[in-house]
């Protein structure tokens, strides 16, 4: 639907990502109902950066607190960072290449969904030049997997980023 008035909050697509918004949007804009679960950017996910022995990696947390997906370790924090940026546009960009359909012919950044030895289904994000940047922990069926990918695209661009 349209937005009802000036500080009304929308969701809208921007390049970025999806953005709930108290403003006027621009043209792509959807009206959130008051009862639609969205309280600002409170329910929004969240990077963890977390720091070891072997370096630095993050995971990304849903609006609910539930992991959804984790990085590779990184030797900096300051390329841990640069995963999250990366990991922030490409959430937005990627489509969906489904490897348990057989060999998927969508091109980079993209979330790869396979399965895997025990049967359980995954996922990973790739960036434009075919690295993996993200890996999720395994769902028990192909459906659940598939509501991870959507949660990584919903939260990644706009959660905030904090240190362990």
């Amino acid at each position: 639907g349209k937005p009802s008035g000036p500080g009304t909050t929308v969701l809208f697509r921007s390049r970025s990502g999806f953005r709930l918004s108290r403003r006027s949007p621009p043209c792509s804009a959807v009206s959130v109902p008051k009862n639609a679960g969205f309280s600002g950017y409170s329910d929004m996910g969240r990077f963890q950066i977390i720091q070891s022995a072997a370096g630095c990696r993050f995971r990304l947390f849903s609006g609910n607190g539930e992991p959804i997906a984790a990085s590779e370790v990184y030797s900096s924090r300051s390329l841990c960072r640069k995963g999250i940026e990366s990991v922030r546009l490409c959430a937005a960009l990627a489509r969906l290449a489904d490897l348990t359909e057989g060999k998927a012919l969508v091109r980079h950044p993209r979330f790869e969904l396979f399965q895997d030895r025990r049967g359980s289904f995954r996922f990973r994000l790739t960036a434009r030049n075919g690295k993996i940047i993200a890996v999720s922990d395994a769902y028990s069926t192909h459906a659940a997997c598939r509501k991870g990918i959507e949660s990584v695209r919903q939260n990644a661009p706009e959660s905030s980023v904090e240190e362990a």
